[in-house]
């Protein structure tokens, strides 16, 4: 099974607006470059890429020869998400497109542009949301199921697209149910407590507890229980997805002051 996360352009707008001003470190962890983005306007959906959008900036950045803070206008930055083949993770590539600095001729700008987005490149890895590891869950289940103990879900492959209306990230789910005391029922039926698909034996793990357990229970667990559990993950996976977003903002907040 999979789930499906849907982000308008107007999501992204309600988002950007708590998200900004934010700041991006730049160079070694010990440097005080930095790239601090100011309210974002002009946003946009581009097919098949990411995110536009434009604002003002301050960039602290060795340029010819010069390591103080300068001001850059209408600055276009563009964030890419994407999913590799096979991975559990979701990446954003952050991408500067146009730069002015007012008193410096187009060409510097050009190569304060490639030089920013060289150091972008570098921190790739860090602007990353590993979406399996935040989306898997074991949810108990209550004690009437015997002998079920939880329902557990775990994340898989992902696929994103970007059309100009929407940002759609799918995501794979497996879905198995964990036995009380059992690792998995196989493993169960191997030990002879449950009875296996060729053998109508009864349960005995169900006579050492004295209970009666319905041949419908040890098929699979309650439909009630799976859509209550799936509903949740629904839920999880769009407000962790909003939470990923939100990892524009984590890195050296103390350059926000200062606009």
């Amino acid at each position: 099974m999979w789930i499906e996360a849907i982000i308008s352009q107007a999501d992204f707008a309600a988002l950007a607006a708590e998200l900004f001003p934010l700041s991006i470190h730049l160079g070694a962890a010990d440097s005080e470059h930095y790239l601090l983005l100011s309210a974002a306007t002009a946003l946009s959906l581009v097919e098949g890429r990411g995110l536009r959008f434009t604002c003002d900036a301050q960039l602290r950045w060795p340029v010819l020869g010069i390591d103080v803070p300068i001001n850059v206008h209408g600055l276009t930055v563009l964030v890419e998400p994407s999913v590799a083949e096979g991975s559990e993770s979701l990446q954003l590539a952050v991408h500067l497109e146009h730069a002015n600095v007012s008193w410096l001729p187009g060409l510097v700008d050009a190569k304060i542009v490639a030089a920013v987005n060289d150091a972008l490149d570098k921190k790739r890895a860090e602007l990353s949301w590993n979406f399996a590891k935040a989306l898997s869950h074991e949810f108990q289940l209550p004690e009437l199921l015997q002998p079920l103990r939880a329902l557990d879900l775990k994340a898989g492959w992902g696929k994103i697209r970007v059309t100009a209306e929407a940002m759609v990230l799918v995501i794979s789910f497996r879905a198995s149910a964990l036995l009380s005391g059992s690792v998995s029922r196989a493993a169960t039926e191997r030990e002879g407590l449950l009875p296996s698909a060729a053998g109508p034996a009864a349960p005995a793990l169900a006579a050492r507890r004295h209970i009666r357990v319905p041949p419908s229970a040890l098929d699979q667990p309650s439909p009630k229980t799976v859509a209550i559990a799936t509903a949740i993950v629904l839920t999880a996976g769009y407000l962790t997805l909003r939470g990923a977003l939100r990892i524009f903002g984590a890195s050296n907040s103390s350059h926000r002051a200062g606009w």
